[in-house]
């Protein structure tokens, strides 16, 4: 054994630039795994950790039960801890700002990552505590004890199931301000307020309209929170009709499952098994090689009566000691490749400013079992092939890749195209079929994955699929009102502030929308079963009221409606309609509790048919329905759902000309404004709508669509940027491999080329064969890399029209083309490295005498 470990060890010295080799490619692919793998890890938990902080760790949120419910969910077995707070519906100010009204609950609070930034909390009736952002969006200051009014609203059902809502003015005094972490205003979300309450008392909206909302954890944790939540909400609230909800706290479980896959050892990304792969192949090729040149050594080995075990023992100890030395280095730098990448990889969707590295003994045995693995695959072959050499045989053995070739027929027309170069450079190439093989799809692994990634982050489709940029069209900003925390119904822009934007320097055009949100009056037998169960409805009732939004845009936004049309035609506002407006219905809702499509809402609605609808009226300090109704003259496909001025998910869309629709609702004022500019006053025009927005009402917004493509082009850099760095690690083992192949034929054929120049072939000629022996390599590389990778970037673009297609009926979402740069850089990429590797080994022969050369013996 010691005799065995011995000659392992002088062959890898002899062999240095083979064992250097082999070790960097040991090296890379454990400091591939372990660190990715650390990264994911350390990412995740540091997101984990932030959702804790950020969102609460509690499990499960209910919202508008009733006190009978709640007593329900807090005696549930599988319930640990139940905080809940009374639901007092929203306060509205007299621009139309709506913030979330409830009654006080320190455990809930804290449930919820509130902390008391000011003041105290409210002790008895009249007195208020805001968020600190509800106070900035509100244009109020943060002083306390100062009294604010406001409209106190709550929407229910009443005992026949009619949409109401409750409305009454309050002053109230502000004791206290609370605040939430950064990190939740980030995201939308809606704004809070706190008030005094106690059961049994008089309270500021009647008793019979207090509904509960709060958070519960379970006793055991749940790898399906949502699953869990659908329940409870069959098991408690299906027969509710007030549509409340049971949820999971959806950043925890989205942190939670991401955070157990990344310890997931079975979880491994595509550029782990590539990394995997492509070393196996280097490693195996490397071994190959190397037994190659041992055959006549294992020869005379054998011949002084060295045993097969003995034989097979020095290429044990070879492994072994390249995989021990590269798993440590393999760790080491893998730590290092950890702390200096955990910026740049990104594995979380919450943006994280400050992120650990945590170093696991779990990863780190799995980067341990990966390089085991690696080598074992690559030398046991060898292993088992080095026994199998008898001793005549591996004297008489001068190239593992001798045999005759035979005369293809193709092989003339080869050197018709490349010259007898070309024809040599083929044939010594194919001599070893099989290390060929492996060194071309050592190469095509690395390609493979460069024409993938790279083509899906430059093509980026979820740009395309991002309905916020595809429902802006063509428009550079829109102008809205916060979706969250306004009541679109009492809020709008005046014909004064349309004249003042219209008037800003790079304003091309200007269209506005008005709209009220209100209820569809449709008789039940005409709403399919999932509808009903969606709405919160049982087959009893008569008539059910379905939220509707009745939109109203001037004729030419209306005419550019006419590709989601499939029946009817467009109402605008010089068409007499006769007694009822005609409008432009989207009869759809979608079906997200089984097959997440868009679904027909009222069964059999066709052009001419009368829809009724209510919409709610402001009439001083009461709010009172006016029912209406409107003829349908068109009807809208489902893909306005996915790439129209789509409202939501719960929404019938009733669409008329501006004019019918302001005297429906009884409003002057418009709800949104969608501007295009000059591109290159973008930036202008963005700062002078801020500021006159500010100056106006802070709960107003402004969308800009070169902002949000800049984020997502932002976010596609760093992936392209990621990706490259992925893809060179990659091709450097691939490198190594073609390096190798390439150096070692030169080498094995060191006699040949010196016979060849001995016979009246030039040294020119010689390189010439040497560079079409290398393009050979590099050219079959992209051609395979190529194949594969268009067929994955098809295969991929293709599912994601096709999932948009079923899902909003839109026909090719994302526009699938030949990723013709992607191939065209990897091919140049495979030729470089080549063409690298026979610079660096020609130079050998450049040294070598024609004399020395044919006295050589590899």
């Amino acid at each position: 054994m010691k005799e065995s470990l011995n000659l392992a060890i002088a062959y890898l010295k002899k062999q240095k630039g083979r064992t250097f080799a082999l070790l960097t490619g040991i090296t890379l692919a454990v400091m591939l795994i372990f660190g990715f793998n650390t990264i994911k890890e350390s990412q995740r938990k540091n997101q984990l950790d932030s959702v804790y902080k950020t969102f609460g760790s509690y499990d499960l949120l209910f919202d508008s039960l009733n006190k009978d419910t709640v007593k329900q969910i807090k005696n549930d077995n599988s319930v640990s801890t139940v905080e809940y707070i009374s639901n007092l519906g929203k306060l509205l100010d007299k621009n139309g700002a709506s913030i979330r009204l409830s009654s006080s609950n320190k455990d809930y609070l804290d449930q919820n990552m509130y902390t008391l930034e000011k003041g105290r909390l409210p002790s008895k009736p009249g007195e208020i505590v805001l968020e600190e952002k509800a106070l900035e969006r509100l244009g109020l200051s943060k002083n306390i004890n100062q009294n604010l009014e406001f409209k106190v609203m709550k929407e229910y059902k009443d005992e026949n199931n009619i949409n109401q809502t409750f409305i009454k003015p309050i002053e109230f005094k502000l004791v206290g301000i609370v605040k939430r972490p950064n990190q939740i205003y980030k995201i939308e979300h809606y704004l809070s307020a706190i008030t005094y309450f106690k059961e049994g008392e008089n309270n500021i909206i009647p008793n019979n309209l207090i509904t509960y909302n709060g958070v519960f954890n379970l006793k055991s944790s749940n790898d399906n929170l949502t699953q869990k939540a659908k329940e409870f909400e069959k098991k408690y609230i299906a027969s509710e009709g007030n549509k409340p909800s049971i949820d999971e706290n959806y950043f925890l479980m989205m942190a939670l499952n991401e955070y157990k896959m990344a310890q997931d050892a079975s979880n491994k990304d595509s550029i782990e098994y590539m990394v995997i792969i492509t070393s196996i192949f280097l490693i195996y090729n490397i071994f190959n090689i190397s037994l190659t040149e041992m055959v006549n050594q294992i020869g005379m080995i054998r011949a002084i009566g060295g045993s097969k075990k003995h034989i097979r023992m020095i290429i044990g100890f070879q492994s072994l000691i390249v995989l021990i030395i590269g798993a440590i280095l393999g760790i080491l730098f893998g730590i290092g490749f950890s702390y200096l990448s955990i910026k740049l990889f990104n594995y979380t969707f919450m943006d994280i400013s400050t992120a650990n590295v945590y170093i696991s003994l779990k990863n780190i045995l799995l980067a341990l079992k990966v390089g085991v693995f690696t080598v074992f695959i690559s030398t046991i072959i060898q292993i088992y092939l080095a026994g199998r050499i008898s001793p005549i045989n591996a004297l008489r053995k001068s190239d593992k890749s001798s045999g005759r070739q035979k005369n293809r027929f193709y092989y003339k027309y080869i050197r018709k195209l490349f010259g007898i170069t070309g024809e040599m450079a083929y044939k010594n190439v194919w001599r070893n079929k099989f290390k060929a093989i492996i060194s071309i799809l050592a190469i095509s692994m690395g390609g493979t994955l460069f024409i993938t990634e790279i083509s899906m982050a430059r093509s980026n489709p979820f740009k395309n699929m991002d309905s916020r940029i595809t429902s802006m069209e063509k428009n550079s900003f829109e102008l809205k009102y916060d979706l969250y925390n306004t009541y679109n119904n009492f809020v709008g822009y005046t014909n004064e502030d349309i004249k003042k934007i219209s008037e800003i320097n790079g304003v091309e055009d200007i269209n506005m929308k008005i709209s009220s949100r209100g209820f569809a009056i449709v008789n039940s037998e005409s709403l399919p079963k999932g509808y009903k169960q969606d709405l919160g409805f049982e087959d009893e009732h008569k008539n059910i009221e379905c939220p509707v939004e009745i939109k109203g845009y001037n004729d030419d936004k209306l005419n550019s409606f006419k590709k989601f049309v499939y029946e009817g035609s467009i109402p605008t506002s010089n068409n007499d309609s006769g007694e009822y407006p005609n409008a432009i219905v989207f009869n759809n809702y979608y079906c997200k509790n089984i097959d997440h499509t868009y679904k027909e809402a009222i069964k059999g609605l066709k052009v001419g048919d009368i829809i009724e609808f209510k919409v709610p009226i402001l009439k001083g300090d009461t709010i009172e329905y006016k029912t209406s109704k409107a003829r349908v003259g068109a009807l809208l496909d489902k893909s306005w759902g996915g790439s129209g001025d789509n409202t939501g998910d719960d929404y019938l869309e009733i669409i008329m000309p501006q004019e019918k629709v302001m005297d429906i609702a009884e409003k002057q004022t418009y709800n949104e404004i969608f501007l295009k500019v000059k591109t290159e006053k973008s930036a202008s025009v963005d700062k002078k709508l801020n500021h006159i927005i500010d100056e106006k009402n802070s709960v107003k917004t402004v969308d800009s669509r070169f902002e949000k493509e800049k984020k997502i082009d932002d976010s596609m850099q760093a992936n392209i940027k990621s990706t490259y760095i992925q893809v060179a690690f990659l091709l450097t083992i691939a490198g190594l491999n073609i390096f190798i192949t390439i150096k070692t034929n030169l080498l094995i054929r060191m006699t040949e080329n010196s016979t060849l120049r001995a016979i009246g072939m030039s040294l020119k000629q010689v390189k010439i064969m040497i560079i079409k022996e290398s393009l050979i390599y590099a050219l079959s590389s992209s051609l395979i890399a190529s194949i594969i990778g268009v067929c994955i970037h098809y295969k991929v673009f293709n599912k994601f029209n096709d999932m948009y297609k079923q899902g909003y009926g839109i026909e090719k979402i994302v526009e699938v083309k030949f990723p013709i740069v992607e191939v065209m850089q990897f091919t140049t990429i495979s030729i470089i490295m080549c063409m690298l590797a026979v610079y660096i080994s020609k130079k050998k022969i450049e040294k070598l005498s024609i004399v020395e050369g044919l006295k050589t013996k590899e």
